[in-house]
């Protein structure tokens, strides 16, 4: 069988002292999946990617973990349709 997971995202932990509890709870649900998963699929914001040029600090530092994990990484670009534009 294979499992899909969608997680609330992981966020900074400056961010999650912003905005509490919840997102604190949602960000350690997403750190147990990867831990469990065997496939992460990174989703990107093409709109954040094209006013950056390249990816986030953050999204590298969990490509990184991932790989660095043994984990199979699957990139995916959100939003694609702006790209085109």
């Amino acid at each position: 069988p294979v499992w899909l997971v969608d997680t609330a995202g992981w966020e900074r932990r400056t961010l999650l002292e912003k905005k509490g509890l919840l997102a604190s709870l949602g960000s350690l649900e997403a750190k147990r999946s990867m831990n469990r998963a065997h496939v992460v699929a990174l989703l990107l914001d093409a709109e954040v990617y094209l006013q950056e040029g390249r990816m986030l600090r953050s999204e590298v530092a969990l490509a990184r973990r991932a790989t660095e994990e043994g984990k199979a990484l699957i990139i995916v670009l959100n939003k694609s349709d702006v790209l085109s534009k």
